[in-house]
């Protein structure tokens, strides 16, 4: 059996952690997370190809990791827009909170 090169890691819910991001004003929820990036809801956008430093705490502790946002779209939610934000971190998170990556094999 042969690995394909192809990783993946399991999302798992926000809940229990929370967030901050150097220059983003206002609350940021933590929709899901897992070791290799991270999806958040903002009340600013961000823009795509944006290197971004993040503070992380959970049940592990705190972290401060770097990110690219991959995409973010603009959510309504009751008259106000809020920002879905998808994030590929810069280096794997290795955190006791999160599942291990799975590497993926061929055939």
């Amino acid at each position: 059996m042969a690995l394909s090169g192809r990783r993946s890691a399991r999302r798992v819910p926000g809940d229990g952690f929370s967030a901050r991001v150097d220059g983003v004003d206002g609350s940021i929820a933590v929709v899901n997370l897992s070791r290799m990036g991270i999806a958040i809801e903002t009340e600013t956008p961000l823009e795509a190809g944006q290197r971004c430093s993040l503070e992380l705490a959970g049940p592990a502790g705190v972290e401060h990791v770097d990110f690219y946002v991959v995409r973010c779209e603009e959510r309504g939610a009751g008259g106000r827009p809020t920002f879905l934000t998808a994030g590929l971190f810069v280096e794997k998170l290795r955190r006791r909170d999160l599942p291990k990556v799975v590497h993926q094999a061929v055939g």
